[in-house]
């Protein structure tokens, strides 16, 4: 009897023993992952931190592409970047949304390429449709009405010098500019105002091939292709005016006062 009670004594002991290892190699395989997780956690803070201190985490190219009117400081100033920014703190959609808030940018394309730390910046700048100029300054017009001061001459090349107009007329004056025939808008050097007794309104338009064309302002959406060269193609080489009637909605080539 005191054999068996000796064995199941022994047996127990053992068991205890066994239970105690494997507490013990339990608490080791704990031990081993934390101290794994915090040597993880601490290679991933020292390369983070290397990564924010080096060159490689800011940006370090931003091209402007595109752009006419608006000049690069400009774009920048709107993009809010700079080049030292942190580039992955950048989005392109969000600097496309900052952007695109600029009265004379239609839209523009982002890219951000990460691994080389560039921004590549694409705009599409509104349609200016003529310049005018105000106490020695010179402003864009744009197809909105808007304007826009200049200093770079060159940039007025290509568009009609607007004449005689006040901020107060410039709206109606609009409106119909852009019903001209972009292909007739084109030949177009100068326009001034040149109201008349029965017209206020009425417009002159100096056209690059010499003619002069007269119009209340409300007739200037039948300067259509099909129309300006119709009446020009049949000119008698005395006669270099049209006359515009808005109420016939006719054309006619007459002798220049």
């Amino acid at each position: 009897m005191e054999t068996n009670n000796q064995t199941t004594l022994a047996s127990i002991q053992e068991e205890i023993k066994r239970k105690k290892a494997r507490k013990k190699r339990r608490r080791f395989r704990a031990w081993l992952k934390i101290t794994a997780l915090l040597i993880l956690l601490a290679l991933v803070i020292f390369v983070v931190v290397k990564y924010e201190q080096s060159s490689y985490s800011k940006v370090s190219l931003v091209t402007i592409k595109n752009n006419r009117y608006v000049d690069d400081q400009e774009i920048l100033s709107y993009s809010k970047l700079e080049v030292g920014d942190r580039i992955y703190l950048k989005l392109g959609m969000l600097i496309e949304n900052d952007l695109n808030k600029h009265p004379f940018i239609e839209t523009s394309t982002i890219k951000v390429d990460y691994l080389h730390q560039s921004v590549s910046i694409w705009v599409e700048e509104t349609t200016f449709i003529g310049y005018l100029t105000d106490n020695n300054e010179t402003f864009l017009l744009s197809k909105a009405g808007e304007m826009l001061p200049i200093t770079d001459l060159s940039l007025i090349a290509d568009l009609p010098h607007i004449r005689g107009y006040t901020a107060e007329m410039m709206p109606e004056l609009v409106k119909f500019l852009n019903r001209i025939d972009s292909s007739v808008y084109g030949l177009i050097s100068e326009m001034r105002r040149a109201p008349a007794s029965y017209d206020e309104t009425q417009v002159e338009l100096l056209m690059s091939d010499g003619i002069i064309v007269t119009s209340p302002i409300n007739g200037l959406e039948l300067l259509t292709s099909e129309n300006y060269y119709g009446v020009i193609n049949r000119l008698d080489s005395d006669k270099r005016c049209i006359l515009i009637d808005p109420y016939t909605q006719s054309m006619v080539a007459s002798i220049c006062q």
